[in-house]
């Protein structure tokens, strides 16, 4: 993902999955909140290439459990928590 994947103007503000990103190779939109678009372009304006560089997604699982032991969430009753249950 790189800065110019971030639609931030406009009344609809949101981010471009490229097909070749996306799980059914179909180019998406994601909104964005207005208030997140706002917080978001300073932060961008001054970025090029990759946003995330690197193979930090190889040990997400692992920083995301340090997070929610930090924050004092539980796993579910099955012992497990994903990504998808971030959604809104």
């Amino acid at each position: 993902m790189e800065a110019a994947d971030f639609k931030l103007e406009g009344d609809y503000p949101y981010i471009v999955l490229r097909a070749i990103d996306a799980k059914n190779r179909k180019e998406a939109r994601q909104p964005l909140p207005r208030d997140l678009a706002k917080t978001l372009a300073p932060w961008l304006c001054d970025k090029s290439g990759k946003l995330w560089p690197g193979y930090w997604w190889k040990k997400a699982a692992e920083m995301l459990q340090v997070d929610l032991k930090a924050a004092k969430i539980d796993k579910t009753s099955d012992g497990f928590f994903d990504f998808h249950g971030l959604r809104v």
